[in-house]
C-alpha cells in the first residue's frame, strides 16, 4: 500500500493504471501517424501495444476474491 495525498492505493493497481493509459496513448499516436503519413497501421509496435492493453486491462479490472 502506498499513501498518496492521504489515501492508500495498492502498488499493482497504480502500475496497471499507468500501463493501460500509456498503451491507449501509444495506440492513438500510431493511428494518427498512420493517417498522417499513409503508413501501414498493423505493425509490431501496434501489436505490442494491443497485448499490453489487454494484459493491463485484465489485471486492472479483475475481481479480487
Amino acid at each position: 500500500m502506498i499513501d498518496v495525498l492521504g489515501k492508500q492505493f495498492r502498488l499493482d493497481k497504480i502500475i496497471f493504471s499507468i500501463l493501460f493509459l500509456m498503451s491507449t496513448g501509444v495506440i492513438c499516436l500510431n493511428l494518427v501517424y498512420a493517417l498522417a503519413f499513409g503508413t501501414d497501421l498493423v505493425n509490431m509496435n501496434m501489436g505490442i501495444d494491443v497485448a499490453l492493453i489487454i494484459y493491463s486491462g485484465f489485471n486492472l479490472f479483475k475481481r479480487q476474491d
